[in-house]
C-alpha cells in the first residue's frame, strides 16, 4: 500500500517492490511498476537493474526485525542509494513498557500473529540498538519519530518519579526513557554517510 502511494504522488517514478511472497508480489504487481520475487537478503541488485546509486528512496517498512542479518542488507543497500538517498523505515521497539511489563510481572514473551511479537520475528531492537545499527552500517539517522502504543498509560512517570508494578520498579526515568517506554515503532529516516 505504501509503495502504490508513492506511485500515485510521483507518477513519473519507477517504483519497485521486493517481495518474497509470490501471492503477495502477485498484488503488488497489479500496482507498482515491477516486482522482484525474492527477499532483500537475497536480492541480486545488478541482475534486477538495480544499479549503484539508483535509489532515491527504499522504504523498509517492518522489515528489518525480519531479517537474519539486517547489518548485511543495510551495508549492500547503501551503494544502491543515490547520493542524496533515504531509507524510510519502521521498526518494533523492544524497550516497550507492555512488553517488559509482559515479561517481569508475568514470564510472558509469548508470539502472535502480528506486533511487538510477531511469531515471525527474528530480531529485536531498542532506539539505542537502532541507533547503532545504522551508524554500524554506514548510515546517518536524520529523523526518527516514536509511534506511542495505546496499551501503554500516559502516567508512566516523569524524571525521577517511581513507577510500580507488581515486579518491578522504574527509577530516575528520563523524559527520552518515558518516550521509549511508551514507543510501539520507530519510523527512521536515515541517509548514507559521506
Amino acid at each position: 500500500m505504501t509503495a502504490s502511494a508513492a506511485k500515485s504522488r510521483f507518477p513519473e517514478a519507477e517504483v519497485v517492490g521486493i517481495e518474497q511472497n509470490p501471492a503477495s508480489a502477485k498484488l503488488a504487481a497489479e500496482r507498482l511498476d515491477r516486482v522482484i520475487i525474492t527477499s532483500i537478503e537475497q536480492l541480486d541488485y545488478d541482475s534486477h537493474g538495480l544499479a549503484e546509486g539508483s535509489i532515491d528512496v527504499a522504504f523498509l517498512l517492518d522489515v528489518l526485525e525480519h531479517l537474519y542479518d539486517p547489518w548485511d542488507a543495510l551495508c549492500r543497500l547503501r551503494s544502491r542509494l543515490a547520493p542524496a538517498g533515504q531509507i524510510i523505515a519502521s521498526i518494533p521497539n523492544a524497550r516497550n513498557y507492555w512488553l517488559l511489563s509482559r515479561l517481569v510481572n508475568d514470564g510472558n514473551f509469548s508470539y502472535d500473529s502480528n506486533g511487538l511479537l510477531d511469531i515471525t520475528h527474528i530480531r529485536f531492537f531498542t532506539r539505542h540498538e537502532i541507533e547503532k545499527m545504522f551508524a554500524e552500517t554506514g548510515y546517518k539517522i536524520v529523523q526518527m519519530v516514536s509511534n506511542y502504543d495505546d496499551r501503554v498509560p500516559e502516567v508512566l512517570p516523569l524524571q525521577s518519579e517511581n513507577d510500580r508494578t507488581d515486579k518491578f520498579v522504574l527509577q530516575n526515568l528520563t523524559a527520552n526513557d518515558v518516550k521509549e517506554f511508551r514507543t510501539l515503532q520507530f519510523y527512521v529516516v536515515a541517509t548514507p554517510m559521506t
